[in-house]
This record gives C-alpha cells, sequence and structure tokens, in this order.
C-alpha cells in the first residue's frame, strides 16, 4: 500500500518530464524552439519562455511547464480573444460612423434643395406680384422691356437671398422664352391683361404648384431620413463605449503580458530567481 501512496505522487512529476522531453526533442529536430500550438505570427509573444523550456534542467521541468502553460492559455489567447473582438467592434464603429456621415450629408443636400424651391417659389409669386401690379397701375399694360426688368430684379433678389444657379437658372430659362414669345412679329409692345394671363401669370402658378409639390415631398423626406439618422446615432453610442471598454481591457492585458515576460526573461539571464508561479494566476 505504502510503495502505490509512492507511485502515485510522481506520476504528476513523470508526466511533466515526459512532456517536457518530447517537446525538447521536437525543438532539438526542428533545429529551433518553438511553440507546438501556436501560429507562427503570434510566436513572437514570449520568446524567453520557449529558451527557458528547452534549455533548462531537470531540476525545474515541473515548474516550466507550468508557466509554459500559464503563459500560453493566460497571455497568449487571452489576448488574442480580446484583440479579435476589437477589430469586430472597430468594424461595427466604423460601419455605422459611415452611414452617420451618409446621412448628415443626405440630410444637408435635401435641406439645400428645399431652401432653394422655397425661394424659387418666393421668386414666382414676386414675379406674379410685379406684373399683376404693372397690369394694374395707370399704364394699359407692360411692355416687354419692363417685364425683361421685372424677371431680371427678381432674379437677382433670390441670388442674393443665397438661390443657387440651379435654381436661377430656372427662371432665367422662363425669361429667354417669354421674351421670345413676347418679340414675336406681330406682338403688340405693350400687353394686355389677357396676353399677360396666357403668357406670364398662368405658366407661373403652373410652376409654383409643382415646385410646392417638390417643397412637400422634400419636407417629408428629410423628416423620415432625420428619424433614421437618429437611430444610427444612438445605436452608435453603445458600439463607441463597447470599444473603449475592450481598448481599456486589452491595455491592461498588454501591461500584464509585458510583466509576465519580463519576469521570465529575468529569470533567463540569472538576474533573478523562478517567479512564483501564484504570480500570473490572477
Amino acid at each position: 500500500m505504502h510503495n502505490m501512496t509512492r507511485i502515485w505522487m510522481w506520476m504528476p512529476m513523470m508526466a511533466a518530464f515526459v512532456t517536457t522531453t518530447a517537446l525538447s526533442l521536437h525543438s532539438v529536430q526542428a533545429g529551433q524552439p518553438e511553440r507546438l500550438d501556436t501560429p507562427s505570427d503570434e510566436r513572437s509573444l514570449a520568446p524567453s519562455m520557449q529558451t527557458i523550456f528547452v534549455e533548462e534542467g531537470t531540476d525545474d521541468e515541473g515548474d516550466n511547464l507550468l508557466l509554459y502553460q500559464i503563459e500560453d492559455s493566460y497571455a497568449w489567447r487571452a489576448r488574442s480573444s480580446i484583440k479579435h473582438q476589437m477589430e469586430e467592434a472597430q468594424t461595427d464603429v466604423d460601419a455605422w460612423k459611415e452611414d452617420e456621415a451618409w446621412y448628415d450629408e443626405f440630410i444637408k443636400g435635401s435641406a439645400k434643395k428645399l431652401r432653394n424651391k422655397q425661394l424659387l417659389q418666393t421668386m414666382i409669386t414676386g414675379l406674379e406680384t410685379s406684373i399683376n401690379q404693372a397690369r394694374d397701375g395707370e399704364e394699359a399694360g407692360l411692355s416687354v422691356a419692363k417685364l425683361q426688368e421685372v424677371i431680371n430684379s427678381v432674379i437677382e433678389a433670390g441670388r442674393e437671398e443665397g438661390a443657387d444657379e440651379e435654381t436661377t437658372a430656372v427662371l432665367k430659362a422662363a425669361r429667354d422664352d417669354l421674351i421670345q414669345k413676347l418679340s414675336l412679329p406681330g406682338m403688340l409692345d405693350v400687353l394686355d391683361a389677357e396676353m399677360l394671363a396666357k403668357h406670364v401669370l398662368t405658366p407661373l402658378a403652373q410652376k409654383k404648384l409643382y415646385t410646392q409639390t417638390q417643397i412637400d415631398a422634400l419636407e417629408k423626406s428629410i423628416v423620415k431620413e432625420s428619424e433614421h439618422h437618429e437611430n444610427i446615432k444612438s445605436a452608435l453610442s453603445p458600439a463607441q463605449k463597447k470599444l473603449a471598454s475592450l481598448q481599456e481591457e486589452f491595455g491592461i492585458l498588454n501591461k500584464e503580458v509585458e510583466r509576465i515576460e519580463d519576469m521570465l526573461e529575468a529569470y533567463e539571464q540569472g538576474k533573478a530567481p523562478l517567479p512564483d508561479a501564484s504570480l500570473f494566476i490572477n
């Protein structure tokens, strides 16, 4: 019975010795020490640990095996896992920010279009008012030259209010078309109310109605996309917090890995005793 007890006591040491010997032989045959279960791009994480493991004598093989297992599972695996989580979180944040930038641009562009449509409507209304005032004034009608002057003044006023070239071009085209029609041979230089209604006010009223339809559609679009935009912003917040938390955790883990590697390097160089394995268990 006593002999059985002694055998059970020696079994862990024998297992450590067999494992150490097998790994040492594998390293020697390969020509250089390396980890058997670690991807090649991660093998540089703790070179000092590899050297200790292969070169140290039998007295400390059990301790070295424990240090190897702790360094391998605690440092490399944990750091690799956190790094992978960080990359995933960063991908999510980047994607959401890209969406957010797109919606920012969309809303700004839509707001600009809406502003110009509203300016166009104001300019058309101003033009209608000016023509009606001229028609109802002391003069019997409005001359072609006067009509051109009125349209030009409305275009200039719209430009001063911030109307873009596309908006002013609408009225410029209308102006040129009207002047061409009203300047045809046989047309009187002074236009009566019927001519003004037919050639000027009716097209303007139609343009104004169409512009109002576009304004309504743009306003609805902006409201709808603004709600989506807020959803993007609210979705972005937890992702940013998660990323910040992972980055903090990764920083702490990196320091712990460096501490382990410094201890093992000092031991390898004979500057410090073999660290207590309990220091690495957290």
